[in-house]
């Protein structure tokens, strides 16, 4: 894939004992990707649960995206995932030294690979969030939230589908009070929350002043240790993806609203438990997607040193939470 750098000249756009529930009967790669196997597998071989708020993974309720490949290449790792009306969105970040970030682009019902924009290299890039208008996201090195216009993303995709684009000179940055790990949209606001692995973190949402074009403080809310993701229902329950370790069981914790997490934080009204390694989330008609860094190839062949993950997937994970009874 080529890299296209487009200039501002051409734009006429404006190991956690705490969540485990320990190890995995399953050890090394398994069948490298076989998603289905590997999410079922790790579901059956967990400690049967005797604490009503939590559950295992349904076999029946849920399957994997096939048509979207997450991975360009087994050393990077997806953080952010989002949905536009047209295109599914997922941001990552490179192990190769001086590559870019990447936000990739796919067709929202094809599945086809459409466009990638090229980031901060030096940015380990985290979630995402579209507005309506603009895609948001988040720049942990520089404790920003950075932004591209809608526009001028599907103009790029009409005059250059298929390539990747040099972006880095052409995103607008706006500083932010915490750090910047994931972030959804939600009732006019950015929802930005800071990952932390062993205490509970700040959530703080931001509203777009568009007059004078900064992002304006609403308030600031808890979450727990290891928040990857969140997204809102309809209703305003939140829904939050927690996880840390490639050997952890990840979470799906769910809460009434923002203002009774951030009361407490183990308020959580249900949480499901996944494979390790989970990230940001979606939840649309009455779904739940899940992307996974877990098939990334420090977690796959344990090049880090620190081990293999013991349940990789590389494809988005679909929860169907309307027939689950833990989604009433």
């Amino acid at each position: 894939m080529g890299l296209l750098a487009v200039s501002k000249q051409n734009d006429d756009m404006p190991e956690d004992n705490d969540l485990s529930s320990g190890y995995s009967v399953i050890w090394g790669n398994m069948v490298k990707f076989n998603n289905y196997d590997n999410a079922l597998q790790y579901a059956y071989n967990r400690e049967k649960r005797i604490n009503k708020r939590e559950t295992t993974l349904n076999e029946k309720l849920f399957y994997f995206w096939d048509e979207i490949e997450v991975f360009d290449h087994e050393d990077e790792y997806p953080q952010g995932l989002c949905f536009t009306e047209d295109y599914i969105c997922i941001s990552s970040y490179s192990g190769v030294h001086g590559e870019l970030g990447k936000i990739k682009i796919f067709d929202k019902q094809t599945g086809e690979y459409v466009l990638a924009l090229g980031l901060d290299e030096k940015s380990h890039l985290g979630g995402l969030a579209y507005d309506g208008r603009y895609l948001w996201v988040c720049n942990s090195s520089k404790m920003a939230m950075e932004r591209l216009s809608y526009a001028f993303i599907k103009k790029m995709i009409q005059e250059h589908k298929g390539q990747l684009i040099d972006v880095r000179n052409l995103v607008d940055a706006y500083h932010v009070k915490n750090i910047p790990s994931c972030v959804t949209y939600y009732d006019g606001y950015l929802w930005v929350a800071t990952h932390s692995i062993w205490s509970n973190a700040t959530m703080i949402a931001y509203h777009y002043n568009e007059e004078g074009n900064h992002l304006n403080t609403l308030g600031a809310f808890w979450v727990p240790p290891k928040v990857q993701g969140m997204a809102f229902s309809e209703k305003g329950e939140v829904y939050l993806s927690t996880s840390y370790g490639r050997r952890n069981s990840s979470y799906i914790k769910k809460y009434v609203s923002v203002d009774v997490m951030s009361k407490s934080v183990d308020s959580y009204v249900e949480r499901i438990e996944l494979p390790p390694c989970s990230e940001e989330i979606v939840f649309e008609d009455n779904k739940l997607y899940v992307i996974f860094e877990s098939a990334g190839k420090k977690y796959l062949e344990g090049t880090d040193g620190k081990g293999k993950s013991v349940a990789p997937l590389n494809r988005i994970l679909v929860i169907e939470t309307k027939k689950d009874p833990l989604y009433k």
